[in-house]
């Protein structure tokens, strides 16, 4: 018998058809990670639970951010939209968020966001 301690949740849906321009779907509550998080929360309380902050599974656009009407990335969009996917998943239960988007500055607009709300440690 092998003990699992930790998991890490990436998010798939199960249909193109969900996906939008701002990745609504990664921090839906009926979304596939924020649902991971309360059951494994629910029947494994002793799990480490970290999750993958990132936009681009969830954008019918593939990009990790929001995009401005030319096609180029709105950062200051993108990094408030993926902080409060962070601060989504750290109320649901998430001990750790990990992001792997690609925009600058979101380690720190992430940060104050978990800080804003209580949960940085």
């Amino acid at each position: 018998r092998v003990a699992v301690g930790t998991f890490f949740l990436f998010g798939v849906l199960n249909s193109a058809d969900a996906k939008d321009k701002t990745g609504s779907p990664a921090d839906d509550p009926e979304g596939p990670v924020m649902k991971a998080v309360v059951l494994l929360k629910e029947l494994f309380p002793e799990l480490l639970i970290c999750c993958d902050v990132c936009l681009c599974e969830y954008t019918s656009h593939g990009h990790c951010g929001i995009l401005n009407n030319d096609g180029t990335i709105n950062n200051a969009a993108s990094i408030t939209r993926i902080s409060k996917v962070a601060c989504a998943y750290a109320k649901a239960g998430a001990h750790v968020v990990a992001p792997s988007d690609m925009m600058d500055n979101r380690i720190n607009a992430i940060k104050c966001s978990l800080r804003a709300m209580g949960d940085s440690k």
